[in-house]
């Protein structure tokens, strides 16, 4: 399961409109200090959530470079993700950030 989801990951950075110059989870602990600085209502919360998407964050990092996951890791993966069959991307995704895509894969996409 975790070497369709490696390839389908490279494939991804392959033909990214938009090369990721910072890390997925460099990005989001940027936005976790961010949010323990600034200390509005609600921070707590944020970042909890926050910590929630580094996590996952981190483990789609160690798919795509090929590095082995922890039991822990392995326990943080969808049940759904290991029954799904690697399917072309539809075009809305081409459309989508990368960010947006491993959101939209991990259940983590935000209702607008």
């Amino acid at each position: 399961m975790t070497d369709k989801m490696a390839k389908s990951l490279r494939r991804l950075q392959e033909i990214a409109l938009r090369p990721d110059p910072l890390s997925t989870p460099g990005y989001i602990e940027l936005l976790i200090e961010s949010e323990k600085q600034e200390c509005k209502p609600g921070y707590k919360k944020r970042v909890a959530e926050l910590e929630n998407v580094l996590g996952q964050a981190v483990i789609v990092n160690k798919v795509t470079k090929g590095e082995p996951l922890t039991d822990e890791e392995r326990k943080m993966l969808p049940i759904e993700a290991e029954k799904q069959e690697c399917k072309p991307l539809t075009n809305q995704e081409h459309k989508m950030s990368l960010g947006s895509i491993f959101q939209k894969w991990l259940g983590l996409q935000t209702k607008k």
